[in-house]
């Protein structure tokens, strides 16, 4: 999915025969390409594309007019989407994208509600013409952005059985050594599909991984993992393969093609159906690295620099320790406060 997406559906779909809507769209094809231009990875151009389309469809559906719209709206926006069973995480990145379309549209924020009618020139002038033309730069940062409050889940990692079990029933190198970049390194799956031949440094045993917003990364690498991709690019690979990324597709009209997130999507389902690990997607993977590296006792700006995160808010869920942490711990410092106490 691209930025042309919206303008995919505008074509076919009875939601955006209205004229404002269809400048509406012109407009948010234009951001997602400024998204685009900021070098932003395309699967976050994709989920804002998604976003805005979720965004227009419910416009249309309450017939509001984007420039008009208040934070009375936006509630009533979240509550639409709490209709659809949305996670809270997933309505907060659409209010985010919302809030960031306005301000790129108009130079400000949404609004609050006022006693008298907001008003606001319903064109595509002033600020945003001036950031298309280099003068303004980005838009602002939007303030005062709402957001819903979720539950603050623990992260539960694989266990030593289910990780021992899943690759126990991976018969390719490929594939294993997939599994092993998420679970050894903390690589996502657009990072591992995105690695090229010469990112791997086996003589040191560094890896150069590209992050989101097209940061790099220099991570270590086991000797374990080292020999799993060695053996995958002697035995496996097609020598002639059309892509100079490192994990191909390796059968098929296709082959020698780099692996798409589709195919990689694929490979972890039939591997959950056939080894009954129902929940090893593709990210538990990154979580189980992140967790175990926070009970070995990695400290906070060591691991954010690993997992690549911007924020170190993100790093944090995994300091988090699971129930089973904490009883283990409470298990150790409680026999050692009873003998104190309560010896004869």
């Amino acid at each position: 999915m691209s930025s042309l997406t919206i303008q995919v559906v505008q074509s076919g779909n009875m939601y955006f025969l209205d004229p404002v809507m269809t400048e509406l769209i012109t407009v948010a094809n234009q951001y997602l390409e400024s998204m685009k231009i900021k070098g932003n990875a395309t699967t976050t151009v994709r989920s804002y594309a998604y976003d805005l389309l979720n965004l227009v469809r419910w416009l249309e559906i309450k017939k509001l007019d984007f420039s008009k719209v208040t934070d009375r709206d936006v509630f009533s926006w979240i509550e639409f989407m709490k209709e659809s069973n949305l996670k809270a995480a997933s309505i907060n990145r659409r209010l985010s994208t919302c809030y960031s379309f306005f301000s790129y549209c108009y130079g400000d924020s949404i609004p609050k509600s006022l006693l008298v009618p907001y008003s606001r020139k319903s064109n595509w002038s002033g600020a945003r013409k001036k950031q298309m033309q280099g003068v303004a730069g980005f838009w602002r940062k939007p303030k005062n952005q709402l957001k819903v409050k979720g539950e603050r889940r623990l992260i539960d990692p694989l266990t030593a059985d289910e990780v021992k079990d899943f690759l126990n029933h991976s018969n390719r190198y490929r594939d294993i050594g997939i599994i092993l970049l998420m679970l050894f390194c903390g690589l996502r799956s657009c990072e591992v599909l995105s690695l090229k031949l010469l990112d791997f440094d086996f003589e040191r045993g560094r890896l150069k991984v590209l992050g989101k917003g097209n940061k790099e990364r220099m991570l270590p690498f086991p000797d374990k993992l080292s020999a799993v991709i060695k053996r995958y690019m002697r035995y496996e690979r097609p020598p002639n393969s059309s892509s100079g990324n490192l994990f191909v597709i390796l059968q098929g009209k296709r082959r020698g093609n780099r692996m798409t997130s589709e195919g990689l999507r694929k490979v972890f389902r039939y591997k959950r159906e056939i080894s009954n690990v129902k929940r090893a997607n593709a990210h538990l993977w990154r979580h189980s690295f992140g967790t175990n590296m926070a009970r070995q006792g990695v400290q906070l700006p060591t691991l954010q620099k690993m997992m690549g995160h911007a924020s170190f808010k993100m790093t944090l869920r995994y300091i988090n320790l699971a129930m089973n942490d904490v009883a283990a711990e409470y298990d150790k410092a409680i026999t050692i406060i009873e003998k104190k106490y309560l010896q004869d």
